[in-house]
């Protein structure tokens, strides 16, 4: 897929997210730049509960070198430095996040199990 550019991966993930939205009981777990798209805003504002998985910039420069199923599937932003990249992308997306989010979650010094037990006891106590 990452031959193919950065529109077609994002018109996947609007297409993936309207199949799932209709779902119950179910989490969806986006990528980073889902809520780049404004409809996609408006699916995830009107559909679910927004938890936002933040950590810090070095951090998820990290995992996204760690991760070789992310390189083999993604396009690169541009041709700057992942961490130059990583910044500016994170600029613009941080205010959209903060929009959508109905809970937001610090990631960095967390492990998955920690994490979700965070969600899991953070939700318990909101009504949808």
């Amino acid at each position: 897929m990452a031959d193919k550019g950065w529109d077609y991966f994002r018109q996947m993930e609007t297409r993936v997210l309207q199949e799932l939205v209709h779902k119950k009981n179910q989490v969806i777990a986006t990528g980073g730049g889902m809520v780049v798209a404004p409809e996609n805003q408006v699916i995830m504002k009107h559909h679910g509960f927004v938890v936002w998985l933040t950590a810090d910039v070095h951090t998820i420069v990290q995992r996204l070198d760690a991760d070789l199923q992310n390189q083999a599937s993604r396009p690169r932003f541009t041709t700057r430095s992942l961490l130059s990249e990583t910044r500016d992308i994170l600029a613009r997306r941080v205010p959209i996040y903060e929009e959508l989010a109905c809970m937001t979650v610090d990631t960095t010094a967390h492990s998955p199990e920690e994490i979700a037990g965070i969600i899991k006891r953070r939700h318990d106590h909101v009504r949808i």
